[in-house]
């Protein structure tokens, strides 16, 4: 569904490409602004949605994950057991108590309960959120509403420090050691600048693999850049513009060159693999 703020690529059958913002949509009707004053759209023309603006409004907003906690409440003989678990796997407890010699018993009992129920289910800005509460208690104890939150605040802190606990022991167990000895054939390493060895640890590291740096990384030495392959990459700017080769068996003048404020670079498509090679030409500094 097109929606105000979307941006479109129009690509006309004549071969013309347009870029243009989506306005208003008024009963079906899209309403258009382009930056080209030879913007147009030809029958027949494939109209692509390059932005979605609804989309990225949804991916703007904060993002809230609670974990799921049950919450338990029933009494002793001498104490009030409060627990709060989670209700997914790893599930994780805390527990606390509250002496009964410390409560008065409430004086309406359902009410009281029922208050004592919502009161603990408000877990609020914490990590977690009700997902159901069980409390059978007969005694109900009187209880003000900050010393219900305090019951809360100590279930919750509890029960992070556990899960932290469980993480971390999780972690150390799923470990990987760390491998030694290491040993590489010094054969299928390269030994030029695209080692990229720009400071000592970098040779020390390829030291121990059996290899001497030859050339320092390219921002390091005072080798001229020009001419030379500076990134080899999966990612193709032809691919990216609906243009690839491969599927639509365009052609065009090459080379094609990427230009910016510092540098200009040019472009060999490796189609065979899906890759693209980015060659330095020239420094505008």
């Amino acid at each position: 569904q097109i929606s105000n703020g979307d941006g479109l690529i129009i690509e006309n059958p004549d071969g013309g490409i347009f870029g243009a913002r989506v306005q208003t949509v008024e009963n079906g009707r899209v309403n258009l602004r382009s930056s080209d004053e030879n913007f147009k759209i030809l029958p027949n023309a494939k109209i692509r949605r390059n932005f979605d603006a609804a989309f990225e409004r949804l991916l703007g907003r904060d993002a809230e994950r609670k974990m799921p906690a049950n919450l338990k409440a029933w009494e002793t003989e001498n104490a009030y057991a409060f627990e709060l678990s989670l209700a997914e796997e790893p599930h994780i407890s805390a527990k606390c108590e509250l002496q009964k010699s410390a409560t008065e018993a409430a004086d309406n009992a359902q009410t009281a309960l029922e208050r004592l129920e919502q009161n603990l289910s408000k877990f609020g800005g914490s990590n977690f959120c009700a997902e159901s509460a069980e409390l059978k208690i007969d005694r109900v104890p009187h209880l003000k509403a900050s010393e219900i939150n305090e019951i809360r605040r100590t279930l919750c802190a509890e029960l992070e420090e556990k899960i932290s606990a469980h993480t971390e022991a999780q972690r150390d167990a799923d470990a990987r050691p760390f491998a030694k000895n290491i040993a590489a054939d010094a054969r299928f390493l390269p030994n030029d600048f695209t080692l990229n060895a720009s400071n000592k640890m970098a040779k020390e590291f390829y030291a121990a693999l059996g290899l001497a740096v030859g050339e320092d990384a390219l921002e390091c030495c005072k080798k001229s850049a020009e001419g030379l392959r500076v990134m080899k990459t999966i990612h193709c700017v032809l691919r990216e513009l609906g243009l690839c080769k491969k599927e639509r068996g365009q052609t065009f003048k090459e080379p094609l060159y990427l230009k910016s404020a510092e540098a200009l670079l040019s472009l060999e498509f490796d189609c065979a693999r899906c890759g693209m090679n980015v060659y330095f030409v020239r420094s505008h500094l």
